[in-house]
């Protein structure tokens, strides 16, 4: 018998000639977009958590005149894990 090649190739092989067909380049640029991703996110969320409590006092007063205490430490609450979050998002892509 022979080497012959056949036409269905395992999935190790596949995976390892990927590995081998791509450069150093191609995979920093992943790394790269994948970090930008999270930039925009973590952007995203300190943007939406400063203007989470903004958004909520013009609703409150508008709608109810004053403010009501369960709402207003939801509001704040979600506003605080927005910024922490996207302090922690933009403090790890600073890396």
């Amino acid at each position: 018998m022979q080497n012959v090649p056949s036409d269905k190739t395992s999935g190790m092989d596949f995976a390892r000639s990927r590995l081998i067909m791509e450069s150093p380049l191609d995979i920093t640029a992943d790394v790269e977009a994948r970090r930008h991703r999270a930039r925009v996110a973590g952007f995203k969320l300190v943007i939406g958590g400063a203007l989470m409590p903004v958004g909520y006092t013009l609703a409150a007063l508008k709608t109810y005149g004053h403010f009501k205490t369960a709402p207003t430490i939801i509001a704040v609450v979600a506003s605080v894990l927005c910024l922490a979050l996207g302090t922690w998002a933009l403090i790890r892509t600073r890396r």
